[in-house]
């Protein structure tokens, strides 16, 4: 028996990969779904004939304005879809008073109410937010890793995998050269149903698949098969990239070292993903390897499980947030806060981002079709000329990029992290990488971790103070010294990181003091090894 569904029409593909839009309706012969038999050979045909070189010159060649209006393009279209192919989506139109038929400008576009966990994924059945309210259409469920909720569950089908892949592709072999170097990915992303491991293997796989001398192994988080495979793999290899969350990519040098491994024998690169850090960090890492250059040892990937990778630094984005990194005054004006975000690059036609309220939404497709959909991450975006406009001088940075076909037209978002990852005290912001630049000072990154998490707390007479949980490093003792050297480090960070903090200080002495607490490393559960660490309790 075969059974139809009336088949889309306009199904937008992107200038950059080809890829179309959203899947075929399905057209079933009994169990098995001709059309997927036939997207799958679409796709396919796309991975094998990509072009690395014709895409370079694409993103060379095509004006930063020329990709926002593709993406603008794209994100109507997917709209437009996803009202008419998503039972879901179409009745939070409904519900929200919104007539599709309207909507067709971006100017339109941007008064569609966004949607988010709350109002739209816990709201409606999951069958019901995938396309045609079918989930057979993705191969794959992963999950989120629950840092700001409860977990969801996210399906995952041909074309986000296709369009993860050919990222890697562009972005491995563009800037880590896995084309002529053969390499051995080590992906110790958490496996299971987090998202980062598996499309991270996929991705690989099909990089392997293509004839690309790049080879996976998968360890996952356990620390010792980690330590046991680099010794023995590496001399087989040009280089190594270890693919990891950066608390546990540093965990992982830190314990090669005491194995008695010398990185600076090995070629290595970082693919990161999860949470961003301080360029003094980077810096760190990078010597500990190979005394190279962060710039071209670093690929940090901006993702979700929600829709995988939404943008990656690139050698642009690493220059610019270094020079950036030394001066407050420039990022306020560019991002209206001293705080030193991720900056990476993206997209417009796989991600379409707009701020909103300070605040980062953005449209893509995948197995669930997000439209306006806000993440609830701090943030905003900004075009070369704003960078340009604010520092001028970094024109010449990006000059010589251009010069080595390492410039690429697209469009920078910037990333505070979570809008609610912050803790209050006194009424002021105190977040994460504040604690973090203090911890990653050279005085202090061999007596920790890097670990900790913080929480306003209230003592017996009501005044509220910061208490900071610390890991401590193998072998290192807990003590009144080392507890006040901490705490020392985290002061002198603040005042000179975040200035509400400096005022506070100024205005109320000791009582804007954090309380340390330091806990040997693998004695507490607010330090556990799977999943993200949580910096805020």
């Amino acid at each position: 028996m075969i059974t139809w569904l009336r088949r889309p029409n306009n199904n937008h593909r992107d200038s950059l990969f080809n890829l179309p839009l959203y899947p075929p309706a399905p057209k079933k012969n009994g169990g098995v779904d001709l059309a997927s038999q036939q997207l799958t050979t679409d796709v396919n045909q796309i991975l094998a004939s990509f072009s690395v070189v014709k895409a370079r010159r694409q993103l060379s060649e095509t004006s930063e304005e020329e990709w926002q209006q593709r993406g603008e393009t794209r994100a109507l279209a997917l709209f437009h879809a996803a009202a008419k192919y998503v039972p879901a989506y179409k009745d939070y139109l409904q519900k929200n008073q919104v007539n599709p038929d309207q909507i067709k400008t971006i100017e339109d576009f941007r008064q569609v109410p966004p949607v988010d966990k709350e109002n739209y994924l816990r709201v409606y059945p999951l069958k019901q937010l995938c396309w045609y309210g079918d989930l057979s259409f993705s191969q794959i469920i992963s999950f989120s890793s629950g840092s700001s909720g409860q977990p969801l569950f996210w399906p995952r089908g041909q074309i986000l995998d296709t369009e993860t892949t050919l990222e890697h592709e562009l972005f491995l072999s563009s800037f880590f050269n896995i084309d002529t170097k053969t390499t051995l990915l080590l992906n110790c992303f958490s496996m299971g149903m987090y998202v980062a491991g598996s499309i991270t293997l996929n991705s690989v796989l099909n990089l392997g698949r293509k004839g690309y001398p790049i080879t996976v192994v998968t360890p996952g988080i356990d620390m010792e098969d980690i330590i046991r495979v680099i010794p023995e793999l590496s001399p087989h290899f040009d280089q190594i990239i270890i693919a990891g969350y950066p608390p546990f990519v540093k965990d992982i040098l830190d314990e090669g070292i005491r194995a008695g491994i010398n990185w600076q024998d090995i070629s290595i690169k970082f693919i990161l993903a999860g949470e961003g850090y301080s360029e003094t960090w980077r810096k760190h890492i990078s010597k500990i390897v190979n005394d190279g250059s962060p710039v071209y040892d670093f690929i940090n990937l901006y993702g979700s499980a929600d829709a995988a990778v939404l943008a990656h630094e690139t050698p642009a984005s690493i220059i610019t947030r270094s020079r950036l990194a030394g001066d407050d005054k420039v990022r306020e004006k560019l991002f209206g806060s001293s705080q030193l975000p991720s900056l990476l690059q993206y997209y417009p036609e796989h991600k379409f981002f707009e701020p909103v309220n300070n605040e980062l939404i953005f449209s893509a497709t995948g197995g669930i079709p997000l439209v306006r959909y806000n993440i609830h991450d701090k943030g905003g975006i900004l075009s070369k000329k704003d960078i340009i406009g604010i520092v001028p001088e970094l024109d010449e940075y990006h000059a010589e990029l251009q010069r080595q076909n390492h410039l690429w037209n697209l469009p920078f978002v910037y990333v505070f992290g979570k809008s609610d990852s912050t803790i209050m005290l006194y009424g002021l912001n105190i977040y994460p990488d504040n604690i973090k630049s203090a911890l990653e000072g050279e005085a202090l990154r061999k007596s920790t971790t890097g670990r900790f998490t913080m929480t306003s707390e209230f003592n017996a007479n009501m005044d509220q103070y910061l208490l900071i949980n610390v890991e401590l490093a193998p072998d290192t003792e807990p003590g009144q010294a080392l507890t006040r050297d901490i705490s020392d480090a985290i002061v002198s960070t603040l005042k000179k990181m975040n200035r509400e903090y400096q005022k506070l200080f100024n205005s109320i002495g000791n009582k804007a003091l954090p309380t340390v607490r330091l806990h040997k490393m693998g004695e507490h559960e607010l330090f556990a090894r799977r999943g993200k660490q949580k910096w805020v309790r």
